[in-house]
């Protein structure tokens, strides 16, 4: 069994809605773990997708279904805040950096659904109390419509390590027993990797970075034990290779590419589908990574403060978002999904469009590679410059209140000839 990431050339015709076709072709590719437009011409477009080949388990990774149909009484202060991960996002592209954007947002909702890449940040966690952590498998089923979400407290949680050293492995499990003492946290238990997992990354022509591992059945059968062993949610920190210490300290000094982001997200993911369980990824740094000798840009520098992942790990996954029916929360209960604008070709632009939720897309968050909302399609586009104006725009939407009213620039109404 492999994961791996390939990309592929569709046609596409100006105009068309290509939310049906590109649909049509996932479903076709399927086990998919990952998949987003990193790029577009007149012509074509360019989809990257994350395959779990050679596995017996031939289930879908996401599956599709009919979006469920809002309850009429269902309150609608509920938005989902998204930063795709190692797209080299201005905001949310380095370390938990969206954070304070997700705290501000939730102020105004009864809840905000958010994924890892936005308020995780080593010893730090940036999601508030109406934050709902949600990994990155099961946010895409649930824009999929395969899925609701429930908010979860506590639960027990399972750690796989990779056949770290002694001393690296030391240092995790002090990091798991000092959660377990200061927080409260639960645990099953941890599984330690009898072999390294083998996994690397590569730098694309699109100038981001793919992912590739070639043992995952070493944690895959660890993960489906904890489950076994009574694990709600399970966390995995492993080594990662392929990069060079030039890639990290550009990442440290500026640059938003996070050269392990899309690697993280595909281990979680295969974990997630395997299991069933929310996941989530810390990489270890081996060999000195992970720290710096100088002040380095604030917004990675919760990872040379830590030293390992998992504070934030636990912390979001104590208060996940799971699958789940009945009086969960569905894609069309959405008031709104915020993303940025150059980065909106994913499975959550695609669902909302479907779902009829309206899109938020924020031109102020550039991200390196992807395209926009309008390559899907998507009917109700919602311009910001900033977050700033993406929060008015929200509560405008709660308000009831038109948009050009509220910024003073009302026009008179037209008058609609009837034939």
């Amino acid at each position: 069994m492999k994961i791996r990431s390939s990309i592929h050339t569709l046609p596409f015709a100006p105009g068309a809605s290509l939310a049906g076709p590109l649909q049509r072709y996932i479903a076709e590719q399927e086990p998919v773990l990952r998949w987003g437009l990193i790029g577009h011409t007149h012509r074509s477009v360019q989809l990257e997708i994350s395959h779990i080949e050679g596995s017996a388990r031939q289930a879908p990774c996401i599956g599709w279904a009919q979006p469920a149909r809002r309850h009429p009484a269902q309150a609608r202060k509920i938005a989902a805040l998204v930063v795709p991960t190692g797209v080299g996002a201005a905001i949310g592209g380095f370390i938990g950096d969206a954070g304070p954007v997700a705290r501000v947002l939730e102020s105004v909702l009864d809840c905000l659904l958010v994924h890892p890449n936005v308020v995780n940040a080593g010893s730090f966690y940036g999601g508030g109390p109406r934050s709902t952590y949600v990994d990155g498998l099961t946010l895409d089923r649930f824009f999929a419509g395969a899925t609701g979400i429930a908010t979860r407290r506590g639960g027990r949680i399972g750690v796989i390590l990779d056949a770290f050293g002694p001393g690296d492995t030391c240092a995790i499990l002090n990091t798991v027993n000092g959660l377990a003492s200061v927080h409260g946290a639960q645990f099953t238990g941890y599984y330690r990797c009898k072999e390294k997992i083998v996994s690397s990354i590569q730098r694309s022509d699109y100038g981001h970075f793919s992912g590739q591992v070639e043992n995952p059945d070493e944690f895959l059968e660890a993960a489906l034990a904890m489950k076994h062993a009574g694990a709600d949610a399970i966390t995995i920190v492993t080594a990662i290779g392929g990069y060079s210490e030039q890639d990290i300290a550009a990442h440290y000094h500026g640059s938003p590419i996070n050269p392990v982001g899309a690697l993280e997200a595909l281990i979680s993911r295969a974990v997630t589908w395997h299991t069933d369980l929310p996941c989530a990824h810390a990489p270890h740094y081996e060999g000195g990574l992970g720290q710096a000798h100088d002040v380095i840009d604030p917004r990675a520098a919760a990872e040379v403060a830590s030293r390992t992942g998992l504070p934030c790990l636990i912390h979001g996954l104590t208060q996940c978002g799971v699958a789940a029916d009945g009086e969960a929360t569905h894609v069309s209960d959405l008031a709104a999904i915020i993303l940025p604008a150059g980065c909106a070709g994913g499975m959550p632009t695609l669902g909302a469009t479907r779902a009829g939720v309206a899109v938020i897309a924020v031109h102020g968050n550039r991200c390196h590679v992807g395209v926009p909302a309008e390559v899907l399609g998507a009917p109700d586009i919602r311009h910001a410059a900033t977050y700033a104006e993406a929060l008015a725009m929200l509560c405008c939407m709660q308000a009831g209140v038109g948009w050009q009213a509220f910024c003073g620039s009302t026009k008179p109404v037209p008058e609609l000839a009837i034939h």
